[in-house]
């Protein structure tokens, strides 16, 4: 049994442990706004120095580090924190205005808080040991290469209600992410000039995060979940290595963007991809949604599996690899070069203006149908393909000209190639080689390079509509001519051979002219 004096001893310690304890409860120290170093206890209110369990906080004027800080929380609401000596922060740090500058690291083991507007940040690293957030488009603005660390288990949550820049000085601020960024909020948070290293977690479920800066990105998992949300890569050369893609939401790529590498990555089929400016160069394979080319150049290897529409209206698809798309191309603009086969399964539009062809073999699986002139410009011994059983429909209101490349075009035409409007759809360098079916129903179609018909049932509706035969040398066989219109020939033609018409006279209704 203990003793009177063993109970009494164990009691007094007991009393001491609850005064020290009682002793540790943290002061607040206000900084007064004036200009001096840290450690002036006069500078503080009250009178001190913040110590391991204390609070710092700055309004105003320009507190210098003299010698390394252990506190448990800082606050910088405006003025200025200098001095060239490390800060560690068991608590957090809230940041609501004001500069934070000298060297040194910020090691925040608590949350980091950035509320209502932007703080300036030089050259310092700030860890983000604890995670945080910012709300109110609180943000940093960066200068001086300085650095944010989100570690590996840790999560910063962003609330944008309106547009946020993060401004500072031209590319030279960095955001090491290996944590988890969450971005929330409709506005859109805007890393103007922040580089990004990312191996991290990027969950985007409103507005948009944009990196106009560099980037490299390793393992990231990003995910962007909802229709309206997007991350945008508008701006420096960025690498993706081994990411996860995943969400409903889409990454568009514009400004002087450069994706200069994209390979091993997994990307889900419902997330979408768009090209508006910029380059960036496929090394894989790659299953969307839809595919929306506006602007910029797709360069590389990969395949692309579209499971809905493409709409091409400038810029340039330039990859090397085969293209299998589900729903409709639409093309108002634009090129489409590189190699590789194009395989359109359902329609394919032309519309408004011309499309340059480089190269490729398009292949139009659904027909198709081109209104307001629009037609394709062909170059570089590309193909355009109109399977059996397909019809394409041709409406032109005024001379429609199918340009390109002297005589290194082929239209293959297995289908049935339908004219109309009084306009001429003059293909002046794309050779056809025929075997299905073509309805003029009015305005003309003018061959102007070569031609070898075989089979083919052509049908020239009205006696101002006509099949010009404008240059080139073709060869006609076992064709079927009907209608009331004519055919001319003119220019350097020259029909080699004209053999097995049906019936005893080539023409039954339709005029052969010679000019």
């Amino acid at each position: 049994m203990k003793s009177f004096y063993q109970k009494q001893r164990y009691y007094y310690l007991w009393i001491i442990t609850v005064f020290l304890s009682y002793g540790s409860f943290a002061t607040s120290y206000t900084w007064n706004g004036t200009v001096g170093l840290w450690s002036e206890t006069a500078k503080w209110i009250p009178n001190g120095i913040p110590g391991a369990s204390d609070a710092a906080i700055i309004n105003g004027g320009t507190c210098t580090l003299d010698a390394a800080v252990s506190i448990q929380s800082f606050t910088i609401n405006n003025g200025t924190l200098d001095g060239n000596f490390n800060i560690t922060l068991s608590g957090s740090m809230t940041c609501s205005g004001g500069t934070i500058g000298g060297l040194g690291d910020i090691i925040v083991n608590g949350s980091t808080l950035l509320t209502s507007t932007y703080t300036s940040l030089f050259s310092r690293s700030i860890y983000m040991n604890g995670g945080g957030s910012s709300s109110s488009n609180g943000r940093f603005y960066t200068h001086a290469n300085c650095q944010l660390i989100l570690p590996v288990g840790q999560t910063f949550t962003m609330t944008t209600s309106g547009y946020t820049p993060w401004n500072g000085w031209p590319n030279n601020a960095t955001f090491i992410l290996d944590g988890t960024l969450i971005k929330n909020g409709p506005g859109a948070a805007h890393f103007l000039y922040q580089s990004f290293i990312t191996t991290g977690n990027i969950i985007i479920n409103e507005g948009s995060i944009d990196w106009p800066s560099n980037g490299t990105h390793t393992g990231s998992s990003i995910n962007i979940t909802t229709n309206s949300a997007y991350l945008g890569l508008s701006g420096g050369t960025h690498t993706f290595t081994g990411c996860t893609f995943s969400g409903v939401g889409s990454v568009p790529l514009y400004g002087n963007v450069n994706v200069s590498s994209f390979t091993g990555n997994t990307w889900s089929s419902s997330l979408h991809l768009r090209m508006h400016d910029g380059t960036m160069n496929l090394g894989q394979d790659l299953t969307l949604p839809t595919y929306a080319h506006l602007g910029g150049t797709l360069n590389g290897t990969g395949n692309i599996n579209v499971l809905d529409s493409v709409a091409l209206s400038s810029g340039t698809i330039a990859n090397t690899g085969t293209w299998n798309v589900a729903g409709s191309l639409t093309c108002t603009g634009g090129t489409l070069s590189g190699s590789g086969t194009f395989y359109v399964n359902g329609t394919t539009k032309l519309k408004t203006n011309y499309t340059s062809l480089f190269s490729r073999s398009l292949y139009m699986n659904g027909g198709g149908s081109s209104v307001t002139n629009g037609r394709f410009y062909t170059h570089a011994n590309c193909q355009l393909i109109l399977p059996a059983g397909q019809t394409f429909t041709m409406t032109t209101s005024g001379y429609t000209p199918w340009n390109g490349w002297a005589n290194n075009a082929t239209f293959i035409l297995e289908g049935t190639l339908i004219k109309n409007g009084p306009g001429a759809a003059h293909f002046l360098y794309q050779s056809f080689i025929t075997s299905g079916n073509i309805i003029i129903n009015e305005g003309s179609i003018d061959w102007a390079s070569n031609g070898t018909h075989t089979g083919t049932d052509i049908v020239i509706n009205g006696i101002n509509s006509y099949l010009g035969l404008a240059g080139g040398i073709h060869t006609i066989t076992n064709c079927n001519f009907t209608g009331t219109g004519s055919v001319p020939l003119y220019g350097n033609v020259n029909v080699t051979s004209f053999t097995g018409i049906p019936g005893a006279t080539p023409f039954i209704s339709v005029c052969m002219m010679v000019r």
